[in-house]
Parts: structure tokens; C-alpha cells; sequence
């Protein structure tokens, strides 16, 4: 079990892996709405809102490719290929990168460094465009940065 105390001098670190723990969860659970009709305009607008909307936007216009590529017969198959392949290595991806920064594993500082600018400079790009969900994301993203680049406990 996880720990989080405010006066925990690696209380950044926590919380992140929370994050990505949670993040690991909603790449798990966007194959499965891409199921339903109501889905995939659930996912279009919800995308912005999330840390590192880059993958799961990449994610789907992938799925919506082969779809299109190879007609509805096989995009079924293709699909739950697909995401047995893609998003399950993906969502273990980042269960695993919240578990070492729970266990303050440098290599998962250095995923989630990386993953937290890209999402950071994304979700900029997301907020010229007009897509005002990106805030939580840009905030999300933020916070992941500043912690993991400015803490000096964190970096240890």
C-alpha cells in the first residue's frame, strides 16, 4: 500500500505513481468503449482531459486505420489483436513505471519525465486549438515535471 503524508518529503513521487496507475487503468478501458457506439465520442472528448494524450490519440486513429483498411470483416479480429498487442503492453507500460516511482526506481522517473513533457508541450498544442479540457492535462503534466525535475529529494 501506498503512503501519501504532505509532510512526506517524496510525497511528488506518490502521487505521480497514483497517476500512473490510474493512467494504466483508463488505457485498459478505452478498447473496451471502442465497442460501443457511444465510445468513440466519449474518447474524442474526454482525450485532452488526459495525461499523455498523444499515445491514446495515436492508439486510435491506429484502430480507426485498420478499420478502414481492411473493411469491417476483419477489424474485428484486427481490433482485439490490436489491442492485446498494443494497449495491454502499454497499460503495463505505465503500471510498471508506477510502481517503481512508488518504489523510487530511477529508470521510472526517467519514463515519466519523458512522457510528462511530451504530454506537457501536447496539451499546449491541444489549448491553441481550442480544446479546453487540456488544462487538467497541462496541469497534470506540469506537476509531473516540476516534481520530478525540481525536487531534489525525488531525483536522489
Amino acid at each position: 500500500m501506498i503512503s501519501v503524508k504532505k509532510n512526506n518529503p517524496l510525497f511528488g513521487s506518490k502521487v505521480i505513481s497514483i497517476l500512473e496507475y490510474v493512467l494504466s487503468v483508463i488505457i485498459l478501458i478505452i478498447p473496451v468503449l471502442m465497442f460501443f457506439p457511444f465510445g468513440l465520442k466519449v474518447i474524442l472528448a474526454f482525450i485532452p482531459a488526459v495525461p499523455f494524450p498523444f499515445l491514446i490519440n495515436w492508439l486510435i486513429f491506429i484502430k480507426l486505420g485498420i478499420s478502414v483498411l481492411f473493411g469491417v470483416s476483419y477489424s474485428l479480429i484486427l481490433s482485439v489483436i490490436l489491442d492485446l498487442v498494443v494497449f495491454v503492453p502499454l497499460a503495463l507500460l505505465f503500471f510498471f513505471i508506477g510502481r517503481g516511482l512508488s518504489r523510487h526506481r530511477k529508470w521510472s522517473k526517467i519514463f515519466a519525465m519523458v512522457f510528462g513533457l511530451i504530454s506537457f508541450v501536447l496539451s499546449i498544442v491541444y489549448l491553441v486549438n481550442g480544446k479546453w479540457l487540456a488544462i487538467i492535462s497541462l496541469v497534470l503534466s506540469g506537476f509531473i515535471v516540476m516534481c520530478l525535475l525540481f525536487s531534489k529529494k525525488i531525483k536522489k
